[in-house]
């Protein structure tokens, strides 16, 4: 019983990493303004404290991960 709950879960897991993975950069992520390629300004640093930096960080990540 508790093999079925864990393969579940395990095929959940691997069809939202999936799903991150795919997401394109150009195409999606740069429309709603969460491409990796954000200008800062002049002379301002990069955000990388906010919520929305990490999850574009991390969705880069994952797509890193999963050309291999």
């Amino acid at each position: 019983m508790i093999f079925f709950g864990l393969g579940g879960l395990f095929y959940v897991s691997i069809l939202l990493v999936n799903a991150i993975a795919i997401l394109s950069e150009d195409r999606f992520l740069a429309r709603i303004g969460w491409g990796a390629t954000s200008d800062p300004g002049f002379g301002g640093a990069p955000d990388t404290t906010s919520v929305k930096a990490k999850i574009v960080h991390l969705i880069a990540s994952v797509r890193t991960l999963m050309r291999s």
